[in-house]
């Protein structure tokens, strides 16, 4: 038997279709490792990608199944399910002591930036209605200040992230992260 080594960016089939040129060439079984996983071929027996792929595939569910009963496996499973509580605990907490009241553009900003961090992952959710309503309450309003042309304050600033954020919410269902940029600029440049 001969060992094939697939080239960097090489895809499945297409190591498996070299392997069994190889095969054929040398008149042997050929194994080679693909993520991690070891197959082999023999031209003799059939010349077909599709057997081996098959073989394959059977390969990484078997290598899957061994991974999710291990305790290596659980124990990360653990820690993703204690980190996506903690993370959904405090964008909860986060959102329910939003306060509108009296606050100053820089706690504005503060709280957008956290919030958009908060909500930036695919393992938390959120009442976005509820979002949208306590910023359009607290008197935000979608697009305000887009073009504006005069001079940036961080009320006026706040005015325009808040704005966009309504926006994103409405149209798209999730905030980009720039506006974590944009939040940090209000928060770091007092001078605006």
């Amino acid at each position: 038997m001969k060992t094939y080594t697939p080239d960097l960016g090489e895809s499945i089939n297409e190591a498996i279709e070299n392997a069994l040129t190889l095969s054929s060439r040398k008149k042997c079984d050929i194994s080679f490792k693909f993520n991690g996983l070891e197959l082999q071929v023999n031209s003799s027996i059939t010349d077909e990608v599709d057997y081996y792929l098959g073989t394959w595939k059977v390969l990484c569910k078997e290598s899957s199944a061994a991974y999710k009963a291990s305790s290596e496996y659980k124990v990360m499973k653990e820690k993703q399910e204690k980190a996506r509580d903690t993370l959904q605990g405090e964008l909860d907490n986060h959102i329910e002591h939003f306060c509108d009241k009296g606050a100053t553009p820089y706690y504005m900003a503060s709280w957008l930036k956290r919030f958009v961090e908060l909500s930036d992952h695919v393992d938390v959710n959120y009442d976005r209605e509820c979002v949208l309503l306590k910023l359009q309450e607290a008197g935000y309003k979608e697009n305000e200040y887009v073009g504006y042309n005069g001079g940036w304050t961080p009320k006026i600033s706040v005015k325009y992230i808040a704005g966009q954020v309504i926006n994103c919410l409405n149209s798209i269902g999730l905030i980009p992260p720039v506006c974590i940029t944009m939040c940090e600029k209000v928060l770091n440049d007092k001078s605006l």
